[in-house]
């Protein structure tokens, strides 16, 4: 098993707890980015190709104390339900096509 990676079904890493409902492929993992919340970006960067997770974001890694203008109050925890479809060039369905492209 690959550190830093999920142990079981559930990963807690400060404040994002991902349960992951179906195994992606293991192998395909996004890059950080530019995401909107820190909890996102931490959460899906833990994603594999394919897979479909939850992915439960404390305050601190969403909008914190303040919130977002009347939609989502401060300290909100933030809930998600996430399917990894594509990286870039590289989609869900590749292994059964028999054909993959990196870029």
């Amino acid at each position: 098993m690959e550190q830093g990676r999920r142990s079981g079904s559930l990963l807690q890493s400060m404040g994002v707890k991902r349960t992951v409902i179906t195994e992606g492929d293991g192998q395909s993992y996004p890059k950080d980015g530019d995401k909107v919340i820190r909890g996102w970006d931490e959460g899906v960067k833990e994603m594999s190709l394919g897979e479909l997770s939850t992915l439960e974001i404390s305050s601190d890694f969403g909008y914190g104390d303040q919130g977002i203008g009347g939609v989502i109050p401060g300290g909100a925890t933030l809930m998600f339900e996430v399917e990894l479809l594509k990286i870039g060039s590289l989609t869900k369905d590749w292994q059964k096509s028999g054909t993959c492209a990196l870029v």
